[in-house]
């Protein structure tokens, strides 16, 4: 007998079978007819070569053959459930994996450190390594399993991806201290009458201080515009620019910069930080661990 002409299901069969020693009783058991448990178990006997189970009475008895294949066979089987059913752990204090992260640079100021503060005290051996998010070439790098988890304010991954929510950031401005704007609340006249750094947006987001302000029949003068928010605060802190940033990212830069975090005079909506992972591995025990522990740090910021 091969083993490729062997089908899994005859195995199941024969287990009920053996258990209930009765035909129509394993048939119930299955949740198959008759006919088609009795048709099994004549396939099996022909490539086993053996009758397996004789009529008697108002069942049947097992053979010496059945009686040697049932421990094995019941072994085999429950080794295969356990295997498709359990969730294996992820015993990230012993573990070497490396991890790839594509992080914005907002997420990974604010969410790396806290991450890794615990990982070299828990679980010394992993690794990360961290790029940039870039709408171009994320997704594919996804599919071709070049990441395991996006973090950052992403719209555009969407089909084929799972999100979970790690927390709202609201938008504020900073100037310097001693600024003419450096008080408790601004208009927006006021809001455009000085320069501004703007960040340069991946996606509509930067843009969208510019359409309220155009909504109001305003606009601003962008004297500059760079591609992260990790400079604003020292060139802030020397000029008059006035630079719109997340609320979080100006807490820190508030402890080593001379500026005044102020409210924006605009109806500027919070955005959603949030993880994103493909379908394709959404089970893998190391980033269902790894999902769970980034979202209970981001609870804490």
């Amino acid at each position: 007998m091969n083993i490729k002409d062997l089908d899994l299901n005859l195995l199941v069969v024969f287990s009920a079978i053996y258990k209930e020693e009765n035909i129509s009783r394993a048939a119930e058991r299955l949740g198959l007819s008759q006919p088609a448990t009795s048709n099994a178990l004549a396939r099996l006997r022909k490539i086993l070569d053996d009758p397996l189970f004789i009529r008697s009475g108002h069942g049947v008895i097992p053979t010496a053959r059945s009686h040697a294949l049932a421990e094995p066979i019941e072994r085999a089987l429950g080794l295969i459930q356990t295997s498709i059913t359990e969730k294996p752990d992820f015993n990230y204090g012993a573990s070497t994996r490396s991890f790839e992260l594509a992080m914005s640079d907002y997420s990974e100021f604010l969410i790396l450190p806290k991450l890794i503060e615990w990982v070299d005290e828990a679980a010394p051996g992993l690794r990360f390594n961290v790029w940039p998010v870039d709408g171009a070439d994320i997704p594919d790098a996804f599919s071709r399993r070049k990441i395991d988890l996006a973090i950052g304010n992403i719209p555009f991954l969407h089909d084929n991806f799972r999100r979970q929510r790690l927390f709202d950031e609201d938008f504020v401005a900073i100037v310097r201290q001693g600024h003419p704007l450096a008080k408790e609340s601004i208009t927006e006249e006021e809001f455009v009458s000085y320069p501004h750094i703007a960040f340069t947006p991946r996606s509509n987001r930067g843009a969208r201080i510019d359409q309220l302000l155009k909504e109001r029949n305003l606009k601003r003068l962008v004297a500059l515009q760079i591609p992260n928010y990790l400079s604003m605060a020292p060139l802030v802190a020397k000029s008059d620019y006035i630079a719109p940033m997340p609320f979080r990212i100006a807490q820190a830069f508030r402890d080593t910069f001379p500026i005044k975090i102020i409210k924006l005079p605009l109806p500027f909506k919070a955005v959603t930080i949030s993880q994103f992972w493909h379908e394709q591995m959404h089970n893998d025990p190391g980033l269902r661990w790894l999902r769970a522990l980034l979202f209970q740090l981001c609870q804490r910021i």
